[in-house]
């Protein structure tokens, strides 16, 4: 079962800030250990996979290095995304990346993601 949460943070690019749909997203099925953050812009749509503890670990601690990080805050979680095209800064609700990770964890509880890997598949998939 995918399990998706809407959300509406506040993403920076430079000197710009702007309320931006991102819709979390975590399809078990497909990547149990990943959560993929849509970015709605108007008319598009703008997807980084990101990993699940990665996320949680934010929740906490600064997490992650390179092109992901996430900072936590008292009522906000930043999650700081960087490219060749550029960064943003999206800075999301506590309580919505916590309600929606919490969601993930009771379908997919911590260190049984691999259980849910259809391994039968594998050899299709690389062919």
């Amino acid at each position: 079962m995918k399990i998706t949460w809407l959300a509406e943070p506040t993403v920076k690019t430079g000197a710009v800030s702007y309320r931006l749909p991102v819709r979390m997203e975590c399809d078990p099925a497909y990547d149990p250990y990943a959560v993929a953050l849509r970015f709605l812009p108007a008319g598009r749509v703008v997807t980084w996979l990101v990993a699940r503890d990665l996320l949680r670990d934010g929740l906490s601690w600064v997490a992650g290095e390179g092109d992901v990080r996430v900072t936590p805050g008292a009522v906000t979680v930043g999650v700081h995304l960087c490219s060749d095209a550029g960064e943003v800064l999206a800075v999301f609700a506590r309580d919505d990346v916590t309600q929606f990770l919490r969601s993930t964890y009771i379908e997919v509880p911590d260190g049984r993601e691999s259980a849910r890997i259809n391994w039968d598949d594998l050899p299709e998939v690389l062919a």
